[in-house]
């Protein structure tokens, strides 16, 4: 009896997008606090608007990117807590009297 392998799905271009956006988040080519737009993202990556829309939206899902009302999407702060090693999102945190040089509190 013979196993007929499983075929795999082949890779949408918002799936390339998020990918490549996350690596650059990641490979901090995209610092946290940079701003950009879709229009960006679609040139850069030769994409167009509804690919690099979902793979936004899936970003933002993780919180990696927080879209700006009419301005475009900005990459979030993301990490531990170099104080308290506290997971965070957001500019740095304030959870404990170690960390008040940051604005937002860490997430628990």
């Amino acid at each position: 009896m013979t196993v007929k392998p499983v075929p795999r799905r082949k890779e949408s271009m918002a799936d390339r997008v998020y990918e490549a956006l996350r690596e650059d988040i990641f490979e901090f080519r995209l610092l946290p606090g940079d701003k950009f737009s879709e229009g960006d993202v679609g040139t850069r990556l030769e994409a167009s608007r509804t690919p690099v829309r979902e793979a936004l939206y899936r970003l933002q899902r993780e919180g990696y990117v927080e879209v700006l009302f009419r301005s475009g999407w900005i990459s979030s702060w993301w990490g531990n807590c170099t104080t308290c090693g506290s997971p965070w999102r957001g500019p740095p945190c304030t959870n404990s009297a170690r960390c008040r040089s940051r604005p937002r509190p860490c997430a628990p």
